[in-house]
């Protein structure tokens, strides 16, 4: 029974891969460029081709690059004008760099660029699904990773960001093989795990500079695994405040090697860094980019939420997974929250690998970043489909038919809340790419308006979408605000971005 349900689980996983694949593709060849992306393309095309990292230092380079290696095989060069030279000699300044991007998507092709830099950002998040996957199976079985990889292949969010070539889901991506890696040394410990963790480690820090948290997950993960082993009697549900009987100098040994086993696993992160950096002084190079973020913001920065402006809402990200999240997978995740309180089978390791890291997340960015959109949950929602897929088992496991059927129920309403989100984006399509990203290299968009008053409302479908996880608002527009992005989700949130130097 148990190798068939594990026959079962190895034939349906690809399907929702491939499903996710198709999904992300799909959107990527509809969607013209995002305010990001002009500059991260051309960014990634001068690293590649010229091996220097002056241009978009807010990231880190390996997503960048991935990009850039992608249109180099396409055949597209970056110019040998004295405008581009300029730019590899420049200050850093965003605006001349998002001008310069757009010139390069214009002149190349729009859909030819967008196509070649996003392909890997695609790849790098059906990765993500299958390593979800795999993690899921060692953390919380066949069932629950099976229910945590519907859940990713199905989110709107995750599908919406998956083929962007930006760097949110490839940070989600490579801190879920980090903890992988690192959950396998600490199971059986040796020196390949040790330094394969160390190059995980390195790869995740190069995606995303909030990658920086890992590091104290890492410490906190790895010393935790001393006194609560990853496979021992703690599965017949060891308390938390029990521990293994262990003398002062097997203590101080114990603690001594996973520092220094922590330490040895940075140091190769630093030679990862340096590789990806180009450069020998790549620890340098990441410190003087930390040290760039958000220095292009005006300090008068507001945020416009349900009415209010401010700068900055402590809420902001739990109201955005509140209101743009499916609503079905909201209610495996509360399940899953009741089953991991109450569950015998899970090691403390385990739990801890399934809560430390999206609370430090959670935790970090809500104190530390800017309010502008879900995206900076993304590295979050990874372990709440985890716990969400421990909440589908739950149900399935329970003898009750209304358990079952709950269960039946609620991955039905995931599957008809995608179809109306694409059909949706299907009938609010702006065209194909290329047209699109003319318009913004020309500057005809028309100019943004200040929303002035937010309104909760049910979406126009009325209470299917509502029920169907379509979370809408209508925003009323007033003055226009020449210096202003507006950034305006579906779920009535609304991010004004003023940057240094804006002329529009």
């Amino acid at each position: 029974m148990q190798s068939g349900r594990n026959a079962a689980s190895w034939m349906l996983a690809p399907i929702l891969i491939l499903a996710f694949l198709f999904q992300s593709y799909s959107a990527s060849r509809l969607k013209s460029p995002t305010f990001d992306e002009p500059m991260l393309i051309p960014a990634g095309l001068s690293y590649v081709q010229t091996g220097i990292l002056r241009l978009n230092a807010q990231q880190p380079p390996l997503l960048q690059e991935l990009a850039g290696l992608s249109l180099v095989l396409s055949g597209i060069r970056w110019p040998n004008t004295v405008e581009a030279s300029q730019m590899l000699q420049g200050n850093g300044e965003p605006e001349p760099e998002w001008r310069f991007g757009n010139s390069i998507i214009t002149e190349n092709g729009a859909d030819k660029v967008l196509f070649w830099s996003r392909l890997p950002f695609i790849f790098v998040s059906a990765l993500g699904g299958l390593l979800l996957y795999l993690f899921g199976r060692e953390l919380v079985g066949d069932v629950a990773a099976l229910g945590a990889l519907f859940l990713y292949a199905l989110d709107p969010t995750m599908i919406a960001h998956s083929f962007l070539a930006k760097t949110d889901v490839g940070l989600a991506v490579f801190a879920m093989l980090f903890l992988w890696v690192l959950w396998e040394y600490l199971r059986r410990p040796g020196w390949a795990r040790l330094f394969l963790s160390g190059v995980a480690l390195g790869l995740a820090l190069c995606t995303k500079f909030t990658a920086v948290f890992l590091l104290p997950i890492g410490g906190v993960l790895s010393l935790a695994a001393l006194p609560w082993p990853p496979e021992t009697a703690n599965e017949s549900g060891t308390s938390f405040f029990d521990r293994f009987s262990l003398d002062n100098s097997e203590w101080a040994r114990g603690i001594t090697a996973r520092v220094c086993s922590f330490v040895m696993m940075c140091v190769v992160a630093a030679f990862v860094i340096d590789v990806l950096y180009l450069s020998p002084h790549g620890l340098s190079l990441y410190d003087s980019g930390v040290h760039h973020v958000y220095t292009d913001l005006n300090p008068g920065y507001l945020v416009f939420m349900a009415g209010e402006l401010d700068h900055k809402f402590r809420s902001y990200l739990a109201v955005c997974y509140l209101v743009k999240e499916p609503l079905a997978g909201i209610v495996l995740f509360g399940i899953g929250i009741y089953e991991l309180r109450r569950t015998k089978t899970l090691s403390l390791l385990r739990q801890m690998f399934l809560v430390i890291p999206p609370a430090v997340l959670f935790a970090g960015y809500t104190i530390w970043s800017e309010n502008a959109g879900i995206r900076y949950l993304i590295p979050v929602l990874p372990f709440v489909y985890l716990v969400g897929g421990l909440g589908l088992e739950a149900l399935l496991r329970n003898g009750s038919t209304i358990a079952r059927a709950a269960a039946i129920l609620i991955c039905a309403w995931m599957i008809v809340g995608l179809w109306t989100a694409m059909a949706r984006r299907q009938q609010r399509g702006l065209g194909s790419g290329i047209e699109a990203a003319k318009n913004v290299a020309r500057q005809e968009c028309p100019r943004p308006q200040f929303p002035t008053r937010v309104f909760w409302h049910l979406p126009p479908g009325g209470i299917w979408d509502f029920l169907s996880g379509v979370n809408c608002a209508r925003i009323d527009a007033g003055t226009e605000a020449r210096s202003l992005r507006v950034e305006c989700t579906s779920g009535g949130i609304a991010s004004c971005h003023r940057r240094k130097g804006a002329s529009r």
